[in-house]
């Protein structure tokens, strides 16, 4: 099985974050969170070491990339401490603002 696209991934990162109850969240318990929105991952991408990286799994990557992505684009905080994940207004805006797409009335 391959991961999901990260556009998909990164749709349900904003949604858990917006709906924390402290608006943010331990590292450690965004990748259960989040993996739990998809079923159809693997034991192996769960946990088996990414290549090189010594803390985390395949799954644990791309997650950390899909938010690397996120706080470029100014939707997740590079204020929190390290390992807690937050939203900023941006990022919650993105969740809670109607979807508009154009040429449908």
């Amino acid at each position: 099985m391959s991961l999901p696209p990260d556009a998909k991934i990164k749709w349900e990162l904003l949604c858990l974050l917006h709906s924390a109850p402290n608006k943010g969240m331990d590292i450690k318990d965004v990748y259960r969170a989040l993996a739990v929105k998809f079923p159809e991952l693997t034991n192996e991408e769960l946990t088996i070491p990414f290549k090189s990286d010594s803390s985390g799994s395949k799954w644990n990557t791309t997650v950390r990339s899909v938010r690397a992505k996120c706080k470029q684009e100014g939707l997740i905080s590079k204020l929190t401490p390290r390992g807690y994940w937050a939203l900023t207004e941006e990022g919650h805006s993105v969740v809670t603002e109607p979807l508009i797409i154009p040429g449908l009335d």
